[in-house]
């Protein structure tokens, strides 16, 4: 066991405060050996536009790797019952964005993000999926093998301990915590009540610039939010690399 591990299961320990040091250590290394990474808001390893974040999450862990070039990172997300239209969206959207450079980010559910994923996986550019449970757990269940490419090449992101199953009050938190790791939120597909709508409003409150396409507008919350400053409507795939681009974005 390293210093830093040691340092790392003291963390957990005072987040925790029910088990040894010793039963933290023998946790942590469990995790290591399954692929699981782990960083504290201590670690030097921790992403630095997440520290800078108002409430960052305390720690993080991780199958793949953690990259600095995650900064410069866009959202692609929508629906999990998407039209046809829709993914063809989320396809042009990720592979333009891929193609610029850009990690692109989503959030392994069903449908749009799945597909969003699999896009960048075979343009063989970068893809971090942030997920609402613990590592040790895949939801959706048939998103495994997909999660699984995804850590070869990129990343796939939990704030929560890898024995944490799935339950719905934790999305939202995932939402908050891509909302926080993104330059901007792209809303390729929607519904009046999902979670592309929760991480649009957490990324326009934060200042992040948020993209909607044109089809997003037949709901009232997306009608409202497009006539606020920050939000366009999107007229084409390339539309989003070429405005992030600009100078006032990129600074």
């Amino acid at each position: 066991m390293t210093v830093d591990a040691r340092a790392q299961a003291a963390f957990i320990l005072a987040l925790r405060g029910e088990e040894s040091l010793d039963a933290v250590e023998r946790e942590i290394v469990a995790w290591q050996r399954e692929g699981i990474g782990l960083v504290t808001v201590e670690d030097p390893d921790y992403p630095a536009w997440l520290r800078a974040q108002p409430d960052p999450p305390p720690f993080l862990t991780y199958r793949g790797s953690l990259e600095a070039r995650d900064a410069r990172s866009v959202a692609v997300v929508g629906s999990r019952r998407p039209s046809q239209r829709g993914i063809a969206r989320a396809w042009d959207i990720a592979a333009v964005l891929a193609e610029a450079g850009w990690t692109v980010v989503s959030g392994l559910a069903s449908g749009t993000d799945a597909a969003v994923h699999r896009r960048v996986l075979a343009a063989g550019a970068r893809t971090v999926a942030f997920v609402g449970t613990g590592l040790r757990h895949c939801y959706p269940l048939e998103n495994s093998p997909l999660e699984a490419e995804i850590a070869r090449s990129g990343a796939v992101v939990s704030q929560f301990l890898p024995d944490t199953p799935p339950a719905r009050h934790q999305f939202p938190k995932r939402c908050a915590l891509m909302s926080g790791s993104c330059a901007a939120v792209v809303v390729v597909d929607a519904e009046e009540y999902c979670e592309a709508r929760v991480l649009a409003q957490l990324a326009l409150s934060s200042g992040r610039p948020v993209f909607l396409a044109h089809d997003v507008l037949a709901h009232r919350w997306a009608s409202d939010m497009a006539t606020q400053p920050g939000v366009t409507v999107l007229s084409g795939p390339h539309q989003v690399p070429d405005a992030l681009d600009t100078p006032a974005l990129a600074a």
